[in-house]
């Protein structure tokens, strides 16, 4: 199913670059040579593919660590604790998630 998806014909050309430049190569070369990947977008994409530096978390997605960066962001937009306290709970409970998740 998945491999319809990413490198059968139709499901190509339905696709196209709704989700950006696919990694699928099928996929990219089918929509490179029906123009709808111009070069400009093959730059961008590969200016980002080359960057380095600090990375996403997959933590970061993860139910607990939103919770604790949401609830506390909402007090502190609530004026219920200041900057310096958002960011100390921040790191706080973050960090304690991150110590359950990871053992």
């Amino acid at each position: 199913m998945v491999n319809c998806l990413l490198n059968d014909d139709g499901a190509i050309e339905i696709l196209g670059t709704t989700r950006g430049i696919p990694a699928s190569k099928a996929a990219f070369d089918q929509l490179t040579a029906a123009g709808a990947i111009t070069q400009e977008q093959i730059e961008a994409h590969q200016i980002i593919l080359d960057a380095t530096g600090p990375t996403i978390s997959p933590y970061f997605e993860h139910p607990q660590v939103a919770s604790a960066i949401g609830d506390t962001l909402e007090e502190f937009a609530y004026g219920q604790i200041d900057a310096e306290t958002a960011a100390d709970d921040i790191l706080y409970n973050v960090n304690e998630v991150l110590d359950r998740v990871r053992n």
